[in-house]
């Protein structure tokens, strides 16, 4: 299994995971920069990065059931989002990933295909893929909301069965996500940016 064959495919999380679901389907109202989001309404937790999620068990309705059309959902939601991202990238299993974003959403859609890929080889990540340090988290009319996280992108690697290394991915250090929320019977991940 030659490297390249992950490299084209944008493991960085700068470039792919905090980049992903800038699709059309992002509210146009506050995407241009965090200062807009209302502080005035905001929750703002420290998250711990070492939890686990198993993506396979959740479902649509679940995730409806699970975070409510509130603040505090869209917060615990976005929470959940990148704790089972970090799952996917420990295990090498992609689940039900796809419930957390917009079908609409082509670049959710590329990084579903890269897990899928990593996951038919049978690969699965080393090291932790994203250590979330805080999330705050804002709406600005119901159903729509911002997550801002504070995030340290460490190294990591996926490895094959046999714990070979297939891909190495450099430390890209603490970065500030902003994910795009919307809920419709569930919240997902409808855009984002980083700096």
């Amino acid at each position: 299994m030659s490297t390249q064959r992950f490299r084209p495919l944008a493991y960085s999380v700068t470039a792919v995971l905090l980049t992903a679901c800038s699709g059309a389907s992002a509210p146009t109202r506050d995407h241009s920069s965090t200062a807009a989001v209302p502080t005035s309404s905001h929750a703002t937790t420290p998250v711990a990065s070492s939890v686990t999620t198993s993506p396979s068990t959740t479902t649509t309705s679940d995730l409806g059931q699970r975070f409510p059309n509130t603040e505090a959902g869209a917060e615990a939601f976005a929470k959940e989002y990148l704790t089972v991202l970090n799952s996917v990238h420990a295990t090498g299993v992609v689940g039900s990933l796809a419930a957390y974003s917009t079908s609409e959403c082509s670049r959710c859609d590329g990084w579903l295909q890269y897990f899928q890929e990593v996951q038919s080889k049978n690969h699965h990540g080393v090291g932790t893929f994203i250590v979330v340090r805080e999330i705050t988290t804002a709406m600005s009319r119901p159903g729509i909301a911002t997550a801002v996280a504070r995030i340290t992108v460490p190294e990591a690697k996926i490895v094959d069965q046999t714990g070979k290394t297939v891909f190495l991915r450099k430390a890209e250090g603490n970065l500030t996500a902003t994910f795009f929320l919307r809920y419709d019977m569930q919240w997902r991940v409808v855009g984002s940016k980083v700096e």
